[in-house]
């Protein structure tokens, strides 16, 4: 079944191309602005200004993260300069929704002053729980390319036991891993100790920080502090999933010589595809909630 909607789709990575062109894929018309060039989005239409749109979309769909400063879109490939996020509104009609990724407090407020309907995409369970495959295969990839060891055989440790650990553990396990889960709450370790990781509390992480080959973190808390890195062998790799601040002192990581990568938004990096329809759909089934159309 098509899909009657008009969609516009400013700035971002990857994500945006591949997000678009399965929206046209489901037969919304689809605008595309500030886009990269690298992978052209079929079916959907380019133009270089907010002016260029013949009449007003149903919706317009920021990246992920939608403003780095919360005045412009994020749009590093744009031919212009910027794309204030006011004029952007300005575009829209009075029933237009506004949908994207991560939306600070300022952006918001933008878009309140102009009257016009937002959600963020980021903040929806579906996007996070499937978004996790494609974080946990990157973060495999990482150690893949960064170890001189297999990952079969290997000591991994991964701290926290949310849904981004969850799926990475399960990836690093069927590769035959040796999988441990550092986690706060007793309930998560029982559940980890069920798929058979090895556990232990975060309260004793110090003792336990030797001999790993590899240590995951997934928490947005600065867990490894200097005091813990020197806990760390040399040789360990060091990938930090979380989201700003991170949970690694990278300063005190770089004076201690170990090797820390800390891996920001791994699915728009390593598989554009996957996480664009990811947002396709989970916008789609926004603007099904909010009425914009009937499956």
């Amino acid at each position: 079944m098509d899909i009657s909607l008009t969609f516009l789709v400013i700035g971002g990575d990857l994500r945006q191309n591949f997000l678009a062109q399965h929206l046209a894929e489901k037969g919304c018309t689809v605008y595309t602005l500030g886009l990269s060039g690298e992978h052209p989005a079929k079916g959907c239409i380019a133009v270089d200004s907010l002016e260029q749109l013949p009449y007003s979309p149903d919706a317009a769909i920021l990246p992920l993260v939608a403003s780095n400063d919360g005045v412009n879109v994020n749009a590093p490939f744009s031919t212009d300069t910027e794309i204030p996020l006011k004029e952007v509104c300005k575009h829209l009609k009075s029933s237009a929704l506004i949908v994207g990724g991560k939306l600070s407090s300022a952006v918001q407020d933008i878009f309140r002053q102009s009257g016009r309907e937002f959600a963020d995409y980021f903040t929806r369970e579906e996007l996070i729980v499937e978004n996790c495959v494609p974080t946990a295969e990157g973060a495999l990839q990482i150690a893949i390319e960064n170890t001189p060891k297999t990952v079969h055989g290997s000591d991994v440790l991964i701290l926290g036991f949310g849904n981004v650990a969850k799926a990475t553990a399960r990836v690093f396990d069927a590769l035959g891993a040796r999988v441990h889960i550092a986690a706060r709450k007793q309930r998560d370790l029982a559940y980890a100790r069920t798929l058979g990781y090895i556990t232990l509390p975060m309260t004793s992480l110090a003792k336990h920080l030797g001999g790993k080959d590899i240590i995951i973190n997934t928490v947005p808390v600065q867990l490894l502090d200097g005091e813990k890195l020197n806990c760390i062998d040399r040789d360990t790799l060091i990938i930090d999933l979380a989201s700003k601040p991170g949970g690694v002192d990278l300063a005190a990581a770089s004076d201690m010589r170990l090797k820390v990568i800390w891996a920001l938004s791994l699915p728009g990096k390593t598989a554009p595809v996957t996480s664009g329809i990811i947002i396709a759909d989970t916008v789609l089934n926004i603007c099904r909630e909010r009425g914009l159309y009937d499956v």
